[in-house]
């Protein structure tokens, strides 16, 4: 699942319903996050709430070191002990 350009709350409706469908479907989802301008904090939230839907948790993120979703997470804690990866094809090789 890739998430693109900018989104807060107004959007989070939006992303909590395709989460659900990604998961539903069933296996691992990667969220890929690099093309994503902007996160909030209520993004992020609703990007942890469905990692730990799943035991064992089934999402796998993808977003860059210098990226605002990555500071976004870090700046709230949730940058560590989360499968998160530099790049997709990273993300995918460590899913297998």
């Amino acid at each position: 699942m890739s998430v693109r350009g900018d989104h807060d709350a107004s959007t989070a409706g939006l992303l909590r319903g395709l989460l659900a469908d990604a998961r539903a479907a069933g296996g691992l989802v990667f969220i890929d996050l690099t093309a994503a301008t902007f996160i909030d904090t209520t993004i992020a939230v609703a990007l942890l709430e469905a990692f730990l839907a799943d035991m064992p948790p089934r999402l796998r993120f993808v977003m860059p070191a210098d990226s605002n979703p990555r500071r976004t997470f870090q700046t709230i804690g949730f940058g560590t002990g989360l499968p998160v990866y530099e790049r997709l094809e990273d993300a995918v090789h460590h899913g297998r």
